[in-house]
């Protein structure tokens, strides 16, 4: 584990093979807490097959996802009755959705979001779990029952965000700033917290000009464009040591969601000009 921690910023990181343990363990925990008749219901086919494996549950319901597809196992899962559906009109139980964040490339993330949002209607603030420095990520939520008109109701999707500066394994001194873009489609943002080594070290001033956000991500309703930017100064304390650490964001959404943004790597030397 201690190994593939440190490989969460290169290409060799075993993710097929990272964090089903933890994942499993969470699940366990929310499963205690969810009412009576509530489904478990997994983003793709690998986290169904992975949670069936780890709490013995050959029954776990899979949303459709590109990755069913692009594996054969859409064919798989409607012969063995795993594939989510639900009448147009009948009312959805009670739902543990598992999702996986990081099994679709960035530039598909937000419309993944919005294909959950149209098969499972709003979704509430999900429970972050980053493994290895979110290398690895998946969010939990957990969905009450609804009738047919409560999922037709507008949707939250999770925080999306991207740091422009510094830029991964960039070595900078005890001051520096961090500056980039973040938003939350169907809520908004209301502030951003820097985080070095899982600890808040500043608050960003968030909602800065960044049309070229709305641009690029051409889907998002996030009501904040295009003031979505975000910069921030970070001032260390002179004895903090050198070396690696590890930056990253806490979005705190205005539905009240709370989400840990992965981490990227960053070298810490007293001596480098400050900036």
């Amino acid at each position: 584990p201690a190994l593939r921690a440190r490989l969460a910023a290169h290409k060799g990181y075993p993710s097929n093979f990272a964090g089903w343990d933890r994942l499993a363990d969470a699940v366990r925990a929310r499963q205690s807490q969810l009412p009576p008749g509530a489904r478990l219901l997994a983003d793709n086919f690998k986290i169904g097959a992975e949670l069936g494996f780890l709490l013995d549950d050959p029954g776990i319901a899979v949303l459709d996802h590109p990755l069913n597809h692009h594996h054969g196992r859409a064919p798989q899962l409607a012969l063995w009755g795993l594939q989510w559906s639900l009448p147009a009109d009948a009312a959805q139980p009670p739902l543990l959705l598992v999702l996986g964040a990081t099994d679709v490339q960035y530039r598909d993330l937000l419309a993944r979001y919005h294909a959950v949002c149209r098969q499972l209607g709003p979704l509430p603030p999900p429970q972050v779990l980053n493994v290895d420095h979110g290398r690895q990520r998946f969010l939990l939520f957990s969905i009450p029952q609804r009738s047919a008109a409560e999922r037709a109701q507008p949707c939250a999707t999770p925080a999306m965000a991207w740091i422009d500066a510094p830029e991964p394994r960039a070595t900078v001194g005890n001051r520096f700033m961090v500056q980039g873009w973040a938003f939350k489609d169907g809520a908004g943002l209301e502030r951003i917290e820097i985080l070095l080594d899982g600890r808040p070290i500043a608050d960003a001033d968030y909602g800065l000009p960044s049309p070229g956000t709305a641009a690029y991500w051409k889907i998002s309703n996030d009501p904040n464009h295009p003031a979505v930017g975000f910069r921030a100064q970070v001032q260390l304390p002179e004895a903090t040591a050198d070396g690696m650490r590890w930056l990253g964001l806490r979005l705190h959404g205005r539905d009240g969601s709370v989400e840990d943004w992965a981490e990227q790597p960053l070298r810490i030397e007293a001596g480098v000009p400050n900036r």
